[in-house]
């Protein structure tokens, strides 16, 4: 033990003696830290992102800046989605994205209370929860949330990412790894982000995240209507849907049984018809990181990613080094993207809406069999599900126009149909 101390304080002296031979350190940022974080983990320690501030300054500091707290309600902004999305959480509460470390803010305030029944939710919220559900295993899910939520002491920040490790992002949710057995083909920088910003579900008997998915070339909208239609099952045992397909809710009035899309990022960005993922061809390849974490150096000239999670748009140095290569004006055509994603995905939730209503006035009339409505139910479900996977994706088209015009084409065709079918039964 005595030569094990010994060894330390040479070390530790031999530091100090580098160091004060060397050029003074660069001044760490100048930012408020917010208090480190009492340790609320279980098993494996989660180092907050406060704790990284002396060894990572630049890194952290920008990862604090980031200055999204506020968001909007979507449901005021449309209050057709809350036709939509009646039976479910979304119904009452759904605000536009916030900062990763407003993460656990927002669901303490969520208005989805009474649907924030279990700690399933705190995958994407706490950097706490990949140490907590490897330590607790697959009980971790169906915990009841109010039980753990002591434990969750940090928004999603340097763990989520990185475990203990700074520096390369590497997997740290493991049902990434179960759906993707090829996701090191993934750059890391995009592997990571793959862990929230991916569309996924709760099993309907452990509760555990799993992703509808086996393989990178599974993520397609159509590909993953058909996992929810024919192979998630609900239990046999369950009380009201025995060995039906997957439902995350169920339309009180109308009887739709839908899923709900969560925020397919990773597949629009690297799905069909997209151009700037790392499977591309050499030359087009980038990751996430590249856009929303860009390169930068501090004033005293230190080389660091930049953890504010931007929007590439608002950063010109990274539009004149690296988008003007192959875009004459990025930002106009964004712009252009969107000016026709907004009218069209909000025309095809409006004209959803109309005809939930309408379906809503079938189902009550009591003229029609349960085998009719289901067949117009199912038929919604579908059209819904792509419209949901459209307006859920948070880059309102521009990581990958085509597939998000594609899976509205979808939603329409679908919608049609319903309209057809209401309309053979005289409504």
């Amino acid at each position: 033990m005595k030569r094990r101390i010994l060894y330390i304080l040479s070390l530790v002296a031999l530091v100090l003696l580098v160091a004060g031979c060397g050029e003074a350190a660069p001044a760490a940022p100048s930012i408020d830290m917010p208090p480190v974080p009492e340790h609320g983990g279980v098993g494996i320690r989660v180092i907050s992102a406060q704790e990284w501030y002396d060894d990572h300054p630049e890194v952290v500091a920008s990862y604090f800046r980031a200055d999204r707290s506020e968001h909007y309600s979507y449901l005021e902004a449309n209050p057709y989605k809350r036709v939509l999305f009646e039976g479910f959480g979304f119904h009452f509460d759904y605000n536009s994205p916030r900062s990763h470390r407003f993460a656990m803010e927002s669901t303490d305030e969520t208005g989805r209370y009474a649907f924030r029944t279990r700690a399933n939710c705190f995958a994407c919220k706490s950097a706490n929860y990949p140490a907590i559900a490897e330590y607790m295993g697959v009980a971790f899910y169906s915990t009841p949330f109010e039980e753990l939520r002591d434990l969750m002491t940090q928004p999603v920040s340097c763990f989520n990412c990185h475990g203990n490790e700074p520096g390369v992002p590497r997997v740290m949710h493991q049902y990434v790894n179960v759906a993707f057995p090829d996701i090191s083909m993934v750059s890391p920088g995009s592997a990571a982000c793959a862990q929230c910003h991916i569309e996924y579900h709760f099993d309907p008997v452990t509760w555990e995240v799993v992703l509808p998915y086996s393989g990178l070339a599974s993520m397609y909208p159509t590909t993953t209507l058909y996992y929810f239609n024919n192979i998630a099952r609900m239990p046999d045992d369950h009380p009201l849907f025995p060995g039906r397909p997957f439902a995350d809710y169920v339309n009180p009035r109308s009887g739709v049984r839908q899923v709900k899309v969560q925020h397919p990022e990773f597949e629009a960005v690297y799905g069909r018809g997209a151009v700037h993922n790392s499977l591309s061809p050499v030359g087009y390849a980038f990751s996430c990181a590249d856009c929303h974490m860009p390169h930068a150096e501090s004033p005293d000239g230190v080389a660091y990613r930049d953890h504010g999670k931007i929007s590439p748009l608002n950063n010109l140095q990274l539009i004149q080094n690296t988008c003007s290569v192959c875009h004459d004006d990025i930002v106009a055509e964004v712009q252009a993207i969107q000016a026709e994603y907004y009218p069209a995905i909000h025309g095809l939730g409006n004209h959803l809406a109309d005809l939930m209503e309408r379906l809503v006035v079938a189902v009550e009339s009591g003229n029609h069999t349960e085998e009719t409505l289901d067949e117009i139910r199912y038929t919604f479900r579908n059209a819904q599900f792509f419209w949901d996977w459209a307006v859920s994706e948070n880059s309102n088209g521009a990581h990958n126009s085509r597939l998000i015009f594609a899976t509205m084409d979808y939603g329409w065709g679908y919608a049609r149909e319903v309209e057809a079918l209401l309309v053979q039964i005289g409504h």
